[in-house]
């Protein structure tokens, strides 16, 4: 578990497919503005953005949200959920839950704590990834787009992510999220 310091987020995205009982989630931090400091509304700040830049493009047999932040601004961490949800947006055969779109932190921090990684279920389709794991070059380039529009959507919000990491200091400002171009398997979410 990240250590959360003051000013600062731990946001979780949950989405529940349909077929399945097992919820999977998306989380990294944020930078939490002083206006947004109960949890349900960075929540739903966070929201915002990602339902205008990702959402849309995930499988429409998933529900996602509400989102949940854990947030510190001094007192203690204080967790909350927003109020939002909705099905993804995109009509697509995606593949197995434990199968997902990794997506890569950077920051212009050296070493482990300038770097980090989220995981993106129901975001492929079955036709986008090879026998080997590898995705279609088109879909890596849309999915590219996306993430960086949503990098781009948490500043507006004045929820701009950062890298949570265990231990003491400032998180990093992410500069660029950068999709790979294989997929990321975990075992512990192929679950029924």
């Amino acid at each position: 578990m990240p250590t959360i310091p003051s000013g600062y987020a731990n946001i979780s995205i949950p989405a529940n497919h349909g077929g399945s009982t097992h919820i999977s989630v998306v989380t990294f931090g944020v930078e939490v503005n002083t206006a947004l400091t109960a949890p349900a509304n960075v929540a739903e700040a966070v929201w915002d953005a990602f339902d205008s830049t990702m959402r849309v493009a995930l499988d429409s047999s998933a529900l996602w949200g509400p989102v949940r932040a854990s947030v510190n601004m001094g007192a203690g961490v204080v967790t909350g959920d927003g109020t939002s949800d909705d099905l993804g947006g995109a009509g697509i055969e995606s593949v197995p839950m434990n199968c997902a779109l990794l997506v890569r932190k950077t920051s212009n921090s050296p070493g482990r704590a300038g770097r980090g990684r989220y995981f993106v279920p129901f975001a492929l389709e079955e036709s986008d990834v090879s026998e080997t794991g590898q995705i279609d070059g088109t879909t890596v380039s849309d999915w590219q787009t996306i993430q960086t529009a949503f990098l781009a959507a948490l500043v507006a919000e004045d929820v701009p992510m950062v890298i949570l990491h265990s231990g003491a200091g400032v998180p990093a400002a992410v500069t660029t999220l950068n999709v790979q171009s294989k997929i990321a398997t975990q075992r512990r979410r192929l679950r029924s």
